[in-house]
């Protein structure tokens, strides 16, 4: 007997400036993430790509993890916030190995809107 696989509790498109998908995100609520790309994204030597949320403007944008390329991505960790219909996401260029301030530095990738999944 097979157990269904966990659904997201919210789901991120998230686009360039051009209005172009470049990943989705689904995050669990459970401290996992996945990030799936969707289009080439160059990121030039001695750079890092970075997925970040912003779940509220009091606690500020928040870390998803520093990512090894732009390839389909388990974010994990015990301090993932807790996902919201509407949060956003995104992905940044940061200095290689992430953020040196902790908060986004670099210019940003894409950007989207959670979506809540209510399965």
């Amino acid at each position: 007997m097979q157990r269904p696989a966990p659904a997201p509790q919210v789901v991120a498109v998230l686009l360039d400036d051009q209005g172009q998908p470049r990943a989705i995100i689904e995050d669990y609520g459970d401290d996992t993430a996945q990030i799936r790309f969707v289009s080439d994204v160059d990121v030039p030597q001695g750079f890092s790509i970075q997925a970040w949320t912003l779940p509220s403007r009091e606690m500020g944008p928040q870390s998803l993890g520093v990512l090894d390329g732009p390839r389909a991505t388990t974010l994990a960790g015990p301090d993932l916030p807790v996902p919201a219909d509407a949060q956003l996401y995104e992905i940044t260029l940061e200095p290689e190995g992430g953020s040196p301030t902790g908060r986004p530095t670099g210019p940003i990738i894409a950007k989207g809107l959670a979506a809540a999944q209510n399965i």
